[in-house]
């Protein structure tokens, strides 16, 4: 989350006026009044097509689809561009329709879609689906390849459903999905009730928020991706709304940006975290320097500095534990004001960050005219690292390049170990991600600092018990003896080394292995494994799923390359040793050691 205006809320006022007058005379779901003036101009609303479906009962899905990266467009391109990036939105939409089907826009960057006649109950998913999947090719708008993204909400109507609960129920799912990020779709269902559909009711309840004292803050560490010590935090504000539960920020801070509450706000989130290191030092527990996200409007505000001075003195907080983050859109918006308050903030002791880096359109060389001494790789690279040749290389260009600078780098978002290996490859100085912490509560965070060291957890553990493999393992009391080579690197094909490894489990699936070696986690490179079971050789290509790292020995899991015959041999030879090893765990024939795994890999790499 990050509390970012891409707008000058001044310049933006009359506007806002002129939004709060249509707003007031809406009904339950803000879409009425952009109805009303489409019916007064001759128009024909989505409304009024789905009052005709209802009224001779035919089925029919509702979407609302929002066109992500509009307003950064707009602010750092022109309103003429953003106009040509809508109508490319809408183009390529409208190519991936079926044919019973209406289409419109209903707000600046918000499209309903109504479908009907259609047999296949999966068609509505299918087709958010596919407009998701056709916003990875770039709109190319002069010399610009701009990316779109979107969160498509679907409500499907059933005869118990109202117009108006059609319409709320779409914005419902809506929300669900633009809560959970870019490019998420989802669905109506009955339990989404506890969403919070009406936006004139989100900003009422929004602006009691403040006095009735309903934000909290979070605190995610940023973790030494060498010694895996936390040596930062990112202050995260939650709204826990009494009747509503936890409410996502990206549903209220948007809305916070629009009414003129962000600057409350971004104070707040000031006032607290200086708070909250007075007390950590007052308790002696170790204290890192933790970035808060701010807005330009309050970035700009002449009052700014002075508030941060005083929140520092009042609480007695060294300023070098203050970092603010701010937005490529906020440099490329306000260039010249931006510059100043930044310094103004340097000359305090406090540091500034550059959140999701390589979003937008600047360069590195731009951005170093800037006093900034943290960039923030984007979570859309580091997600896809492991994944596209792309977002490998521009993460590798982007590391490299800031080392140059001299700029402190961040990886947000890891989530697993594959990309966790990769950033430590490219010699990435931070990570923050799921994998060290979720964001947590104060005293939850408390305990952290007191631990100093945290242990990597892939977020998909828990589910794929971390060696991924959906068949059943043999779990191996004590380890067997296995020979491992490199047999292709990039698509080429070599044969390099024939080291011992331990096997520890094994399934139809591939084995979990501890080795001396080094290896990458990197989906071109395959390996070759060689091991008898029950006096039989076995001989299997494989790739490395995933890495640990363990008393200095390395322990991946590995995934065969099979075809089903292949894999339907092993499986018999598997459930035969499996009822062997539990009579003895020391089966005949098997390579089996009786050894501590871990001395005896060493003592083979050092006899070498």
């Amino acid at each position: 989350m990050r509390l970012n205006s891409l707008f000058n809320f001044k310049k933006k006022e009359s506007t806002y006026k002129r939004d709060k007058e249509t707003i007031s005379f809406c009904n339950e779901i803000d879409l009425e009044p952009i109805n009303q003036r489409m019916k007064q101009s001759g128009g024909y609303s989505f409304e009024r097509k789905i009052g005709e479906l209802i009224k001779v009962n035919k089925p029919f899905s509702l979407f609302i689809l929002e066109l992500g990266r509009l307003r950064v467009i707009n602010e750092s391109l022109g309103v003429v561009t953003g106009d040509s990036f809508i109508e490319h939105f809408r183009n390529r939409v409208n190519s991936l329709l079926p044919r019973n089907c209406f289409f419109n826009r209903i707000f600046a960057d918000k499209f309903a879609l109504v479908i009907w006649d259609y047999d296949d109950e999966n068609l509505p998913e299918g087709l958010a689906k596919r407009i998701v999947e056709s916003l990875t090719i770039p709109f190319v708008l002069g010399t610009n390849d701009l990316f779109a993204t979107t969160s498509i909400g679907i409500c499907k109507w059933t005869d118990d459903q109202t117009k108006d609960q059609v319409i709320r129920h779409a914005w419902q799912a809506f929300y669900t999905a633009r809560k959970d990020g870019a490019n998420n779709i989802h669905c109506y269902r009955a339990i989404d009730n506890s969403t919070p559909s009406n936006p004139i009711e989100l900003e009422k309840e929004l602006r009691r928020a403040i006095t009735n004292h309903e934000f909290v803050i979070h605190y995610q560490p940023r973790v030494s991706a060498i010694t895996n010590q936390i040596i930062a935090a990112e202050a995260l504000i939650r709204w826990e709304h009494p009747e509503r539960g936890m409410i996502s920020p990206l549903d209220f801070i948007p809305l916070a940006e629009e009414i003129g509450l962000i600057n409350a706000i971004g104070d707040w989130v000031l006032a607290e975290v200086c708070l909250f290191i007075h007390r950590l030092e007052l308790a002696k527990i170790p204290i890192v320097p933790i970035s808060i996200n701010i807005s330009a409007q309050r970035l700009l505000k002449k009052d700014f500095k002075r508030q941060v001075q005083v929140e520092l003195e009042k609480n007695n907080v060294n300023s070098k534990f203050i970092e603010f983050e701010i937005t490529e859109a906020t440099l490329l918006r306000h260039e010249d004001s931006v510059k100043v308050a930044m310094q103004e903030l340097k000359d305090l002791g406090v540091k500034v960050a550059l959140d999701d880096f390589g979003t937008g359109y600047s360069s590195l060389a731009y951005v170093n005219q800037f006093p900034i001494d943290t960039l923030k790789i984007d979570r859309s690279f580091v997600r896809k690292a492991t994944e596209t040749k792309e977002s490998a290389v521009i993460i590798k260009s982007l590391i490299y390049m800031a080392k140059g600078l001299e700029l402190n780098l961040v990886a947000e978002g890891v989530e697993t170990f594959e990309q966790l290996s990769f950033l430590k490859q490219q010699e990435c100085e931070e990570i923050q991600g799921f994998i060290f912490s979720k964001p947590v509560s104060e005293d939850s965070f408390c305990t952290l600092l007191k631990k100093k060291i945290l242990k990597p957890v892939s977020v998909k553990s828990a589910e794929l018990a971390k060696d991924r493999r959906k068949y059943f393992r043999v779990h191996l009391q004590f380890p067997m003896l296995s020979k491992m080579s490199i047999i292709k690197v990039g698509g080429r094909s070599l044969e390099i080394g024939n080291s011992e490894v331990l096997v520890e489990d094994i399934g139809a699936g591939g084995i979990r292995m501890l080795s001396t070696l080094n290896l990458p986690v990197r989906p071109d490179l395959v390996c070759n494994f060689k091991f008898i079971i029950l006096g039989k050789p076995h001989n299997y290509d494989g790739k490395i799923s995933w890495k640990e790292e363990e008393h200095g020995i390395y322990k991946y899991g590995i995934q065969f390359i099979l075809d089903e015959i292949d894999r339907d041999r092993l499986i018999g030879v598997l459930n035969h040793f499996s009822s062997q090893l539990r009579r003895n765990p020391f089966v005949p024939e098997c390579n089996i050691l009786a050894v501590d795994r871990f001395q005896y890999l060493k003592e083979v790499a050092t006899s070498k």
